[in-house]
């Protein structure tokens, strides 16, 4: 039974996303090799590369930690439903259209199937071998496994709900387990490649790290861990052990390759970074990730996650005097002064483009229409909100 802790803020999880959805721009920062000396561009991909998949992975976790934690038994699934929907498609469906626009008048073309697929967020659905790499948004493609998510949540609420909850950690551990012997598994029999661009390398690929399937067990183990500290489970470790065991964690790993499927080697460590932050927001012993600027920083995240990577190769692409389609073009690179502040710049555009739309989109259809005057969840108090 649900206590009176739950739905309350937490601010932490919220300053959280701001960092997560950082180590998402910088592992794709260094994809485009932006520097003229090639033992920076190793070295820098060598220490970044893991870095978006552990960002997009602190994020499916958030996502089944919050919307547990910030459900009520009044909310309807047709309320539930909307305000993530509300949520989710204003923003991607201006931000689509604005990138569509950039590739038709840069002479691009975009298979019919392919841009509808993302218009509509169902890329990741299927293990089609294009569908979601090539997408008008290409980091879209965990929005459209967030999507299923949400959709299902009603029934994966309902399957957590009955577990008594002495068994939750073990069935969190059951789950933990699972989703980090799948890529092991998968790979004993079924090599990864991550050079291969074949049909069967994509659709591989497409199993282990963006499929629904592959990111429900993240998805579970958040909604374990908020059911874990509401039912008074949580043996209350310290966020500084949380965070000391995914560092440790990401350095030990550094040698493999997590979009093979290996980023279930963060789970563990990053199911308990959440907890540890919103337990520490509830016994006020929350500091550095409490303070206003941070935590406005991290509502940004959606808008900032659904433009930072266009930023990037359209702004790339401009200085090297060229226009972008696909994502393709003969790019300049830079000094390593000059890389860096390239990056910083990038990454600032981002944040300003994505103020731009969270205050002028994202928020005022949330106010408008995702609290009805018959939708009880308009009195609850603020909770962090998950991923996009």
């Amino acid at each position: 039974m649900m206590n009176k802790v739950a739905g309350r803020a937490l601010p932490s999880l919220t300053s959280l996303r701001i960092i997560a959805a950082s180590l998402v721009f910088f592992g794709h920062g260094a994809v485009l090799q932006i520097f003229a000396d090639p033992d920076v561009n190793q070295s820098m991909f060598h220490l970044s590369r893991n870095a978006s998949p552990v960002g997009l992975s602190y994020f499916f976790v958030l996502s089944g930690f919050i919307l547990v934690w910030s459900h009520r038994p009044e909310d309807t699934s047709g309320q539930f439903w909307r305000r993530r929907l509300l949520r989710i498609f204003p923003n991607h469906v201006l931000v689509y259209a604005a990138i569509l626009l950039m590739i038709v008048a840069a002479g691009g073309r975009l298979a019919t199937t392919d841009a509808l697929a993302s218009l509509f967020l169902v890329q990741s659905w299927l293990p089609h071998p294009t569908l979601w790499q090539n997408a008008v948004n290409i980091p879209t493609w965990s929005l459209s496994v967030e999507l299923l998510l949400y959709l299902a949540f009603p029934l994966t609420l309902a399957l957590v709900n009955r577990i008594p909850k002495r068994y939750l950690w073990w069935a969190a551990a059951l789950i933990a387990g699972v989703a980090i012997a799948m890529p092991f598994i998968v790979n004993e029999y079924w090599p990864y490649q991550s050079q291969s661009v074949t049909t069967e390398a994509a659709i591989q690929q497409w199993l282990l790290y963006a499929s629904p399937v592959a990111r429900l067990f993240e998805f579970l183990v958040g909604m374990l861990m908020a059911r874990i500290l509401i039912t008074g489970q949580w043996p209350r470790i310290r966020p500084i052990v949380a965070v000391a065991l995914v560092i440790g964690v990401y350095v030990a790993t550094l040698e493999i390759e997590l979009m093979g499927g290996y980023q279930s080697l963060l789970l563990i460590p990053l199911a308990l970074l959440v907890t540890a932050y919103a337990a520490a927001d509830l016994a006020g012993r929350s500091r550095l990730l409490t303070r206003p600027w941070l935590v406005r920083t991290g509502e940004l995240t959606y808008a900032f996650y659904l433009v930072h990577f266009t930023v990037l190769v359209a702004v790339h692409a401009a200085y090297s005097g060229q226009t972008w389609v696909g994502y393709l073009y003969d790019a300049r690179q830079f000094t390593i002064p000059g890389g860096i502040l390239f990056l910083v710049g990038a990454f600032l555009l981002s944040l300003f483009v994505a103020g731009v739309l969270y205050t002028f989109v994202e928020q005022p259809v949330m106010r408008r229409w995702a609290h009805p005057n018959n939708d009880h969840t308009a009195s609850r108090p603020p909770v962090v909100e998950g991923a996009g």
